[in-house]
């Protein structure tokens, strides 16, 4: 949370001339500084010309973990499986409103990781599964 909004655009100034593909992954503090709407604008002020593409940890707000508990079965993707818990992978149909939704933009797509106990055991709070959730404009 120390202001990752104006330290980005020093820090792509600071990459060689030689770098063709930018691209960057942060935390919920860039998510909360609203860093993600600096690099959607490819005509930026300040900094490079052109995509650049992120990918932030989002924070689990309820209309995100209600769009994330709608995804099915089926589209979940085994990610890795350990002794303990099975970690899963899916896309979210998701589109926020507010001061980030924007029509001119491409729609961000959302990533939603699934963490479930082997055991059925249940986290704390009762839960079978932990969620975590990641906002992208990229596609591939």
């Amino acid at each position: 949370m120390q202001d990752p909004l104006s330290v980005a655009p020093r820090a792509w100034q600071a990459l060689p001339e030689t770098a063709e593909e930018f691209c960057f992954r942060g935390g919920s503090a860039c998510y909360e500084s609203g860093l993600p709407d600096w690099p959607r604008d490819e005509n930026r002020e300040k900094g490079l010309q052109g995509l650049i593409g992120f990918a932030v940890s989002a924070p689990m707000t309820k209309p995100l973990k209600g769009a994330v508990l709608e995804v099915s079965a089926g589209k979940w993707e085994s990610d890795r499986d350990e002794a303990e818990a099975d970690f899963g992978c899916a896309q979210v149909e998701y589109c926020p409103g507010g001061p980030r939704a924007n029509d001119c933009r491409e729609p961000l797509r959302y990533a939603a990781i699934r963490v479930k106990n082997k055991q059925g055991e249940l986290f704390a709070g009762g839960a079978e599964a932990k969620y975590f959730a990641v906002e992208t404009n990229l596609r591939d």
